[in-house]
């Protein structure tokens, strides 16, 4: 698992429904549903309870739920210390970026940020 999956469990927990969550995380409802088997296979345990009405966490999906909350969370804190500590510009950009600029413009402006600004991250959407 990586942050990207507690990003999804996270989403999965608040919209209880994988087509929502797979709109929010801009990705397809196909991909969100293997990335959740990979998961239940990765932990060797069922997760989520898909029916009608949503989908609902399993007991042991539950507890990993809190204990991927509870991650996000110190990894958010860890890297909020560690850049309070640096002189310099640093963090992480998200980005949302319209296909036709992406293509043509975005390439170019982002080159320049990049090596405006070095320890900046970029999550581009």
């Amino acid at each position: 698992m990586d942050e990207r999956d507690f990003e999804l469990i996270a989403v999965l927990e608040k919209t209880k429904n994988i087509t929502r969550a797979s709109e929010i995380l801009f990705t397809s409802q196909s991909a969100l549903s293997k990335r959740i088997s990979a998961i239940e296979q990765e932990l060797g345990v069922p997760l989520i309870v898909r029916s009608r009405y949503g989908v609902h966490f399993t007991p042991e999906g539950e507890e990993v739920r809190k204990k991927t909350e509870e991650a996000a969370d110190i990894l958010r804190r860890m890297r909020e210390v560690l850049d309070g500590q640096r002189d310099a510009i640093c963090g992480t950009i998200h980005i949302g970026v319209s296909v036709n600029y992406a293509l043509y413009r975005f390439p170019e402006t982002l080159s320049l940020y990049r090596k405006k600004y070095p320890q900046v991250n970029t999550h581009i959407i």
